[in-house]
């Protein structure tokens, strides 16, 4: 009825509050006229949900060649998962299917890290982001683990100059101050 129908938040409800497990339950539950959009929510949010192996699954079905209007861009989302499964051969793989574009760039450059290759090939893939945000996330998210703090510290501030409400931005600079009072302490 449509008093109960009220009562149930809406897809996009769920994933704007980041409720990934709610998503993928009433995408489980509910008819999406379009099975390749269906297949492609699922994927997404048993991603989210960190379900990496359902995503897997998910994102290999998509390329099998069973659907319609694939995206260009699935090999991509398969090599972000395979790059969680700490997959990195597969994820350089499928990354080198999808289309050149920026969550490609982002994907090669913290693989480069990852699979260490020569400071050359990690340095092209640094070229090819942008000043976007989740490029320079990604940036600033490498010094951070090769430990330059202060450059990541840097970004993530340039960052919050630009948009105040990014809150996670404001724990990413305080976790760089700890961590160079730490390295400051522990050298003095």
């Amino acid at each position: 009825n449509a008093k109960t129908k009220s009562l149930i938040p809406s897809l996009d409800e769920f994933v704007r509050k980041r409720d990934f497990t709610g998503a993928l339950t009433l995408s489980n539950f509910i008819h999406l006229h379009n099975e390749t959009g269906a297949a492609l929510w699922k994927g997404y949010l048993a991603f989210h949900n960190k379900d990496y192996e359902t995503a897997q699954e998910i994102y290999i079905d998509l390329l099998s060649g069973e659907y319609n209007d694939v995206p260009d861009e699935v090999p991509l989302y398969l090599a972000c998962v395979y790059y969680y499964m700490q997959l990195y051969p597969e994820a350089l793989e499928a990354a080198n299917d999808g289309p050149d574009c920026s969550l490609k760039h982002r994907i090669m450059f913290h693989l480069s890290q990852n699979i260490h290759v020569d400071k050359e090939t990690t340095s092209k893939y640094k070229q090819n982001l942008s000043d976007g945000c989740k490029d320079q996330l990604s940036v600033a998210a490498m010094l951070y683990k090769g430990n330059d703090y202060q450059g990541a510290c840097e970004i993530y501030k340039t960052l919050l100059k630009e948009d105040r409400d990014r809150l996670a931005l404001n724990l990413y600079v305080a976790m760089c101050y700890f961590k160079m009072v730490c390295e400051y302490h522990f050298l003095s």
